[in-house]
């Protein structure tokens, strides 16, 4: 269904800062919960700006997730244990095992990343873009259909709400379609325009959470921007935001 929406456009120079950012830093994230509209299916394409406050410890630090365990396993983007620390993107068929693209481009502490994954069941194949450049593209066993886990989508952390995979940093502009973005729609992505993606294939959109609010954990949600009617917002968990935000991106 066509849906009419407006586009707001703001160019954002090095110089200038979000108003507010969230602090996800270990057993902070945000849930989104696990609406119909976030099944992965047979493509998926999620986009967001990452900052990277400090390199994974012991364990991978999980940029966003719908992926819990053992037999419940669906796709996650994290940030690779490491040295120097790069992305992985995986997708699991029946929920047993991921199917994991490994990236080669170095995530770097304390600078601004714009990060792009796009799953396609129809070539099979999963992709990775650093700042708009393709790092990685997997076809070699990769699932026509990602598992649906049954936990929840959410931020910062891996499904399950499991803390050792916690991400260390701050996340903006975060996108998720239910289609396959091409390369050059990623390209879009990357330029530091702020609500860029609202005009790539808006009937695709399940959501956009600039993630510049002032809601914090037991006040309020974390709302979802998109064009679309149905909304998927967020409840954030010992998320503090701060207006003394770093320049942008």
């Amino acid at each position: 269904m066509n849906r009419l929406f407006v586009f707001l456009g703001l160019f954002l120079s090095p110089s200038i800062a979000l108003p507010y950012q969230f602090s996800l830093n270990g057993n902070k994230n945000i849930d989104f919960g696990n609406s119909a509209r976030l099944a992965p299916g047979a493509a998926f394409s999620w986009s967001g700006w990452v900052y990277m406050s400090s390199a994974p410890e012991a364990n991978d630090g999980s940029i966003v997730s719908k992926a819990g365990t053992t037999n419940d396993r669906g796709w996650r983007l994290q940030i690779n244990n490491t040295n120097p620390p790069t992305l992985l993107f995986g997708t699991s068929a029946l929920g047993v095992t991921h199917i994991d693209a490994l990236g080669t481009t170095a995530i770097t502490t304390g600078v601004w990343t714009h990060v792009a994954a796009v799953y396609d069941g129809s070539v099979p194949s999963e992709r990775i873009y650093v700042n708009g450049v393709l790092d990685v593209e997997l076809t070699v066993a990769v699932p026509v259909s990602c598992f649906n886990s049954s936990v929840n989508h959410r931020l910062g952390t891996r499904g399950d709400n499991s803390f050792v995979t916690s991400f260390y940093g701050r996340i903006q502009e975060e996108y998720l379609w239910n289609v396959a973005l091409t390369a050059a729609e990623v390209v879009r992505l990357s330029s530091p325009v702020k609500r860029v993606g609202l005009d790539i294939r808006p009937q695709s959109l399940s959501y956009y959470h600039p993630l510049d609010e002032t809601q914090t954990s037991g006040t309020g949600v974390i709302k979802d921007y998109g064009p679309n009617n149905f909304k998927i917002h967020g409840t954030p968990t010992d998320v503090t935001p701060t207006n003394s935000a770093l320049a942008y991106p």
